[in-house]
């Protein structure tokens, strides 16, 4: 028998043991996702059998549109099932319901990114669609030392809380379709990046300001989870973070339209599902600058493929 309810505390420590043996994370690392970041009422998991087969979070965000407003959409986050019960389509079965339940709430659409490339596959059956890209690198120390400064600029980059780093990110895309992070968010983001030796930075110029998210993976590779500048000014601020965090390798993630001169690739990362139809229901808690449309009618979402989402807490 098939079963589906909100999580309770007294779940934790099987749906501990479904993302040990789903994501293969330290266990250190599953211990401070339930401690800082987990709630029940997020939590949705499907049981067989009275047994917790699968699992998923819906985590509350939302998507500015330059022009049309702000729209509620939910992030679906660690869906995973327990390897004995793989196989059944439960996992479908899930997040199908979670997405008929969050349409009842009247939520615009749900995104979620695949943990790899294989699962993109799975999830356009399911109806996603690919619609958040980024730029993304991998450069070595000697490739950073190697740029050339487009500006005499000094740069300066301190740790900033959560709350200032928020409204930072959020003044420098406001240009572009963007998923917008609450400040609860983005202060797990901080404690997150502070486990593991780094943090979320405030990156300054004498005519510019940026910031960025910053995670050290090991001694050898340091993780630049998001970076938010104007290009000419890359080259220095990635020199002055490499100085500070000294690596054999740096990952690099820059929204689509930026991070041109530092090169690397441009890959859909989010994929979403529209869930709401506008034409037909008009609902007072949406901040829309015009008239309700289907998502794929605004012209500005994912059309030049530059709608953004940075922090998927993967």
């Amino acid at each position: 028998m098939i079963q589906i309810r909100f999580a309770e505390y007294s779940d934790i420590e099987n749906l501990k043991q479904i993302w040990d043996l789903c994501f293969k994370d330290d266990e250190a690392y599953i211990d401070f996702f339930y401690s800082n970041k987990f709630r029940p009422d997020q939590t949705v998991l499907l049981l067989e059998n009275n047994v917790i087969a699968a699992m998923l979070t819906m985590l509350p965000l939302s998507l500015s549109l330059q022009g049309y407003g702000t729209f509620d959409l939910r992030m679906l986050y660690a869906i995973a099932t327990h390897p004995h019960y793989q196989g059944k389509g439960l996992a479908s079965k899930l997040i199908n319901y979670c997405n008929d339940f969050l349409k009842e709430e009247k939520i615009s659409m749900s995104v979620l990114v695949p943990a790899n490339e294989n699962l993109f596959g799975f999830y356009y059956k399911l109806g996603y669609i690919d619609g958040f890209y980024i730029r993304e690198n991998i450069l070595s120390l000697e490739q950073i030392n190697g740029f050339e400064n487009n500006t005499t600029d000094n740069c300066s980059i301190a740790p900033i809380d959560a709350d200032e780093y928020n409204i930072l990110r959020n003044n420098i895309l406001k240009e572009h379709s963007n998923i917008e992070y609450l400040d609860d968010d983005i202060a797990y983001q901080k404690k997150l990046s502070k486990a593991v030796n780094a943090d979320i930075y405030k990156i300054e110029f004498e005519n510019t300001v940026g910031c960025a998210v910053i995670e050290r993976l090991s001694e050898d590779k340091v993780f630049i989870k998001e970076i938010l500048l104007a290009d000419i000014y890359l080259h220095s601020a990635l020199k002055h973070i490499a100085n500070i965090f000294p690596a054999r390798q740096y990952i690099v993630r820059t929204p689509a339209d930026m991070g041109a001169n530092i090169g690397g690739s441009i890959r859909p990362f989010a994929l979403y599902k529209p869930l709401y139809d506008f034409k037909e229901n008009k609902t007072p808690n949406l901040a829309l600058a015009a008239s309700y449309k289907p998502l794929d009618d605004f012209p500005d979402f994912k059309a030049d493929n530059t709608a953004y989402l940075a922090l998927a807490f993967d």
